[in-house]
């Protein structure tokens, strides 16, 4: 039976929503913030990398960063937004907008109050929540500078971040349902600012030299870091509580305790956040394997993440955001052809992107960890072993990429229980690949065979967790053709196969001139690629000119 999002007459359909314009704009604007954000964020990498490098410092600082990255990744991605956004307009059309806008006040007052008290065990006993993230640097933080007591302080610090930025994942969800895509775009810029500026100030006061890499210069530079975290979040629930009010809302002057709809919400909510962030708790899992394999496997997998979530918040992220709402108006079942439509369009579309940007990670690999990430501290034996773990990661990016509009299309039939269902499937297979890898660890004759052992256990969740969400559709008569959507991809994955074989012989054969294979192969391949595309008219091309372009699409 499908889950009831909030009481009250089925939704109405919302003005021209099929319109593949208003798409075009809302996947523009959302991939304009998140591009921004990605590249602060590779330069906020980049400083990470060279300054904490892939030992045990780096290891126990991005398991402390793990648990609110996690929080922040899944609740700003669509966890809270997918449910809440169904709910608001429903509201706005069925009790008008007044109503609607007390509900919202009602869910940030929740969000406020759940989200401080989640913080409070682990601000009491915050080294067990550490070693339930990554339970095998219990053995390691006796190596690490200060000890468990600074381990212990860095993950105290670090949960301060998670109230406010709770309350601006409702804030953000609340301006997607009043239109504003752009806002909460816009919102991640501030945290990878506010990570740059304090690596940059202790340089500039001289504190760490840049030439200098020493365990007193990796210890200032963690607590820089882990510092900035709860004031990114303060910011950045300042910003869109700002824009908030610049855009007209007026919230009641008091919340409801007991506002039906925020109950609903909650019910649903954890179905949503499951599904939602599937893709970080097999992260969190693949973080928990790698805290039992010798230091820098942690290190590994959150450079490889990084490399993939580019493409992957661009168009994933963009487009599920912006067909939500489409999608949501044809969940009513005499609209269900409608759908299939739409979601084989945004299925065809994310493929289209993401079987070349795939073909150019894998092909790739090592040049870009190098160029990106191999300075400083970062030696080559780290740069070896990322792009190694990268290689086998990024084969699962078509597969993140398709989901993410394959969880937008559950979320409008409601269908959020039987995913998260799935989504423990998929939990499941990821956890099992990653204790083989484990338990072969000394078998495997090299780290870099571990790494990309690694790599490809967090893919194989990935990919599983895909099957099942288009099986749950297909149970719906929800699900499109999945032939036809291959057919028309076999020119793609084609031209993504020459793709990732030249630029991995070219990597093979010049490993020494990482940033100028990056240089010539990243934009000829992109031309070669969009040129057999346009010669042989393909249309995903001409919708994906109009959404850089930000004009409306012609109709396919």
């Amino acid at each position: 039976m499908n889950d009831e999002l909030y009481p009250g007459p089925t939704l109405k359909p919302q003005p021209r929503p099929t319109n593949r314009g208003h798409v075009v704009r809302r996947a523009a604007l959302v991939s304009a913030g998140t591009g921004l954000s990605r590249v602060l964020g590779f330069i906020r990498d980049m400083l990470i990398a060279y300054f904490l490098g892939a030992g045990v410092m780096a290891d126990v600082f991005l398991a402390v960063l793990r648990l609110p990255n996690i929080l922040r990744r899944l609740l700003t991605e669509g966890a809270v937004a997918m449910p809440f956004i169904p709910a608001y307009l429903g509201l706005v059309q069925t009790e008008g907008e007044p109503r609607a806008d007390a509900f919202a006040k009602s869910a940030r007052a929740w969000a406020l109050w759940l989200s401080s008290l989640f913080c409070v065990p682990g601000l009491a006993f915050p080294l067990p929540v550490l070693l339930a993230v990554a339970p095998g640097l219990a053995y390691r933080l006796p190596e690490l500078p200060g000890g468990a007591a600074f381990a212990e302080l860095l993950m105290r610090v670090s949960l301060l971040y998670v109230p406010p930025i709770v309350l601006s994942c409702v804030n953000s969800a609340l301006l997607q349902s009043r239109g504003n895509y752009l806002a909460p775009a816009l919102a991640p810029c501030i945290l990878n600012v506010c990570f740059i500026l304090p690596l940059l100030g202790l340089l500039a006061v001289g504190q760490v030299d840049f030439f200098q890499h020493t365990p007193q210069g990796a210890h200032l530079a963690a607590l820089a870091l882990v510092w900035a975290l709860p004031l990114a979040g303060v910011c950045q629930m300042f910003y869109l509580g700002g824009s908030l009010r610049r855009g007209g809302f007026k919230a009641p002057e008091k919340a409801r305790r007991r506002d039906k709809a925020v109950f609903s919400l909650g019910r649903i909510l954890p179905s949503s956040l499951c599904v939602t962030a599937s893709h970080q708790i097999a992260l969190l899992i693949a973080v928990m394997a790698a805290s039992f394999l010798p230091e820098g496997y942690i290190t590994q997998v959150h450079f490889a993440d990084q490399m993939i979530e580019l493409p992957l918040g661009l168009f994933g992220m963009a487009l599920a955001a912006a067909v939500l709402p489409s999608f949501s108006a044809l969940a009513a079942p005499e609209r269900r052809a409608e759908l299939r439509e739409a979601l084989a369009l945004s299925l065809r579309l994310v493929s289209f992107v993401a079987l070349p940007a795939t073909a150019g990670l894998f092909g790739l690999a090592f040049p870009l960890v190098d160029a990106l990430f191999g300075h400083g501290a970062f030696d080559m034996a780290a740069v070896a072993g990322c792009s190694a773990l990268l290689s086998g990661y990024v084969l699962c990016l078509p597969a993140l990429a398709a989901i993410r509009p394959l969880i937008a299309a559950i979320h409008a039939l409601q269908r959020t229980r039987a995913a998260a269902l799935a989504a423990l499937a998929s939990f499941a297979v990821t956890g099992l690949a990653c204790s083989v890898v484990v338990w072969l660890s000394p078998l495997l004759p090299l780290p870099e065979v571990r790494s990309l052992a690694l790599g490809l256990a967090v893919s194989l969740g990935a990919m599983a967790f895909a099957v099942l969400l288009l099986r749950i559709l297909a149970l719906d008569d929800a699900a499109p053709a999945l032939g036809g959507v291959l057919k028309e991809l076999a020119l793609p994955a084609l031209l993504s196969l020459g793709i990732a074989v030249f630029c991995r012989m070219c990597a093979a054969a010049f490993p020494a001139y990482s940033f100028w294979l990056i240089v010539v192969l990243v934009p000829g391949c992109v031309l070669a690629y969009a040129g057999v595309c346009l010669v042989c008219k393909r249309p995903e091309t001409e919708f994906l000119l109009a959404l850089v372009i930000r004009r409306r699409a012609k109709k396919m």
